[in-house]
């Protein structure tokens, strides 16, 4: 049984550079067709920089209190999340440490996408986070640091390459007057799947 587990995971889809989570096969518990306790590195992705957005930041966007309120949006790729029409799950978890160097307080919405960047419809995220706003301000020389749970469920397998995250921003206390420039920006670090209630093979 441990050979037929060491071999399953090794077909899970890994991102080249992942981080190592150190868990164990001796950890993982077999119950008829179900695998809990079951936690896939994904690894670090590159910083997300607001010239990289769809944002002209050489419009006036402050108020008359030297605030900005404005929403931003990009695509994020890479997750390769695709386990086949024969592996389905009740929930997962994707963790995530968001390290964010834009002088903004941002709320996020996150929708799942193909290579194309098109929705995949049968796939749901919700986003969960230990504090609120989501996500604090910060600078380039003192990134705040926020920890981030998207919570996915979905009818049958999954199958998701990347996530579309719309972004809510308001200037942070402290951060008035700061001009928005195209270096600041957010990464994606520590990211891992967790799969809480098993995987299930049909």
């Amino acid at each position: 049984m441990k050979s037929k587990l060491l071999l399953f995971i090794l077909f899970l889809p890994i991102v080249v550079g992942c981080i190592d989570k150190n868990y164990d096969l001796d950890e993982l518990e077999v119950k008829g067709t179900i695998l809990t306790n079951l936690e896939i590195p994904v690894g670090n992705f590159k910083e997300v920089r607001l010239s990289d957005m769809d944002i002209d930041l050489g419009t006036e966007l402050m108020d008359e209190y030297g605030r900005y309120h404005i929403d931003l949006s990009t695509d994020i790729h890479g997750l390769d999340f695709d386990y086949g029409d024969d592996l389905s799950f009740e929930e997962a978890e994707l963790h995530m440490v968001i390290l964010n160097t834009i002088p903004l307080d941002m709320d996020l919405s996150v929708y799942p996408i193909d290579a194309e960047g098109v929705p995949v419809r049968d796939v749901r995220i919700t986003v969960e986070a230990g504090q609120k706003p989501a996500i604090s301000a910060g600078s380039v020389g003192a990134p705040s640091t926020n920890n981030i749970v998207l919570r996915v469920t979905c009818e049958g397998s999954l199958h998701m390459e990347g996530i579309h995250v719309l972004f809510k921003g308001n200037t942070g206390a402290g951060h008035e007057w700061e001009t928005l420039k195209g270096d600041q920006g957010f990464k994606m670090n520590n990211v891992y799947l967790k799969i809480p209630k098993g995987l299930k093979l049909s």
